[in-house]
């Protein structure tokens, strides 16, 4: 995932991966939205309990949430861009300045 993390360092944030694989995955899941301030999830690679978890948590929360339709390189760059030409994903150190993949 270096091109992934790379686009966001170049946006002034910090890359954070999910894995369903992990132990207490769903308690990681919340654990991991509550440290982010923006969450990009491609749709193609998520189950669906995780996708409404993730629905339902921004939408509770408020937090910036784009949901792609690919997980691929060129369609998360967009999604950096978009990011970046909306909100900036750097800040003063906070939770704000990471976003989840």
């Amino acid at each position: 995932y270096t091109h992934y993390q790379t686009l966001i360092e170049s946006a002034g944030g910090h890359l954070i991966l999910f894995r369903k694989s992990e132990p207490n995955a769903p308690d990681r899941l919340i654990h991991w939205l509550d440290r982010v301030g923006i969450v990009i999830c491609p749709v193609d690679c998520i189950q669906h309990e995780d996708f409404f978890m993730v629905t339902g948590y921004c939408q509770r929360t408020s937090k910036p949430c784009l949901m792609l339709q690919r997980s691929d390189i060129t369609t998360f760059a967009q999604a950096v861009n978009l990011l970046r030409s909306g909100c900036a994903l750097a800040s003063s150190g906070n939770n704000e300045d990471r976003a989840a993949a």
